[in-house]
């Protein structure tokens, strides 16, 4: 049955030929020459502790190039779900931490092996909120599997600074609760840099301060719930082109690209990055309204291989129409709808890399969408295991460009075919926008969403090509 549907697809795919930019190629082989920079055995604990709930993540933060360095605090705000007299946070031990308080007391904590922990002042019961506050120094790692990179572009190498925490890498500038499921409510960023650099951020740009030592600090402020690898920054030297997504007769969303200035005279890059709105407006008729709709979208670039969907703001190291609508198509899945574990990340590399057909389907043809889908469904060939990822101790393995993208997108190509486009896009849309809305879910979520949505069992579709080899 497997190989009958597979040769149906084929089939139906392979009618014609023409080569569309795509965006998931480029996304997992940045991700994968990650790990290989790393130690492909090194993975943080996770998930993080598991004894409590972040509700909240305050970031100020001074950084400078010159020497290379972060100082400052994070406040985090958490629940208890269960009765605890201490806590564990994840920051990699380059760091000193100078202090940590609560309740305007200084707190006893040790910091070893990546692992924060933290004594309470007492026991906090369950379902109460402590608010604790890290004060902390130092030089990213330079030789893990990436979080924090201090870098150039340009001629002229021009300073360029950007984090990229997913899956493991947020601990490698920042201590938080190392798991993707825990997403804190809201996220202040505040980001202390000299003159020439725009620090870029989450959310909406609050305030702009200069300050009388030359450095500005830029404020961002993200209200709606995110997930400790989502938040970032990217900072250079930035040219900005500015437009909007005019998604009602009266309103408006801000879109904000914030370039490399050599960028500025690449036609195709600038076209693609013109095109967002319109990106904005097809998957918002397919999945709901764009998710952050209060806030923002945009870019900002950094110096990886491919772009990486940072919530409100990718960061991009290129563009193409197939990468940005790749990145943009994640601000649903992987930013709305995150997955809850790193063997889940069919929800959202999957997702997003289908999404490139999608978009190829309504801004061209359905010719264009059998092309595209032609080429994964010729990639997908090569997948081998599970997609469900059998060893997340392995960035190549999470990021299996053949197995997570190319055969992820065939799946949910087959699944459209077998449910129909009105029921296909009704599953969609109900995924991202009923029980597991700016929460976390998994491969089996998406199931019972697609049989609840259908009326029909899956199981065997499920089985066969998520937990199948």
């Amino acid at each position: 049955m497997k190989t009958l549907y597979f040769l149906l697809l084929s089939v139906i795919c392979f009618q014609t030929h023409a080569q569309y930019s795509l965006g998931a190629q480029a996304c997992a082989d940045g991700r994968r020459k990650m790990d290989l920079q790393g130690n492909r055995n090194a993975r943080p604990a996770y998930p993080g502790d598991p004894k409590f709930d972040v509700s909240y993540y305050g970031l100020d933060l001074k950084i400078t190039s010159n020497p290379n360095f972060i100082s400052g605090n994070v406040a985090i705000t958490f629940s208890a779900l269960e009765n605890i007299s201490e806590v564990n946070l994840d920051l990699k031990n380059n760091f000193l931490i100078d202090s940590i308080t609560g309740s305007k007391r200084k707190l006893v904590f040790t910091h070893v092996a990546g692992k924060i922990n933290v004594k309470l002042s007492g026991l906090l019961a369950v379902g109460k909120s402590e608010s604790i506050k890290i004060f902390y120094r130092g030089v990213p790692p330079v030789d893990q599997n990436g979080g924090f990179f201090f870098e150039t572009h340009g001629s002229k190498r021009e300073s360029v600074i950007s984090s990229l925490s997913e899956p493991y890498g947020a601990p490698d500038w920042w201590p938080c609760k190392d798991d993707p499921a825990d997403k804190a409510e809201s996220a202040d960023i505040i980001l202390t840099m000299p003159a020439f650099y725009t620090p870029v951020s989450n959310g909406k740009l609050l305030s702009k301060t200069v300050n009388v030592d030359g450095t500005q600090t830029f404020f961002w402020r993200h209200q709606y719930p995110i997930s400790h690898y989502l938040i970032s920054i990217a900072a250079s030297n930035y040219s900005e082109i500015n437009n909007w997504f005019k998604y009602s007769e009266t309103d408006s969303m801000p879109v904000n690209n914030y370039l490399y200035p050599e960028i500025l005279g690449n036609a195709n890059a600038i076209n693609a990055i013109k095109n967002t709105p319109d990106m904005l407006r097809i998957f918002s008729e397919k999945y709901g309204l764009y998710p952050f709709i209060n806030e923002k979208y945009g870019h900002a670039m950094f110096n990886f291989g491919g772009g990486m969907e940072h919530q409100t703001v990718s960061s991009m190291g290129g563009f193409t129409n197939g990468l940005v609508a790749h990145e943009l198509a994640h601000q649903w899945y992987g930013d709305k709808v995150t997955c809850k574990t790193w063997q889940d990340i069919w929800v959202n590399e999957g997702f997003a890399t289908y999404s490139e057909a999608i978009y190829y389907e309504n801004a061209v043809s359905r010719d264009a969408y059998n092309q595209v889908m032609a080429q994964y469904m010729d990639q997908a060939k090569s997948a081998k295991g599970s997609i469900y990822v059998q060893n997340i101790d392995s960035i190549d393995e999470i990021f299996d460009f053949f197995r997570t993208y190319a055969k992820g997108a065939t799946v949910l190509h087959m699944l459209r075919g077998i449910t129909g486009d009105e029921t296909f896009f009704s599953i969609m849309e109900e995924y991202a926008n009923g029980e597991y809305a700016y929460s976390a879910a998994g491969i089996d979520d998406f199931q019972k969403v697609a049989e609840k949505v259908s009326g029909t069992s899956l199981d065997y579709f499920f089985k066969e090509w998520l937990y199948g080899n």
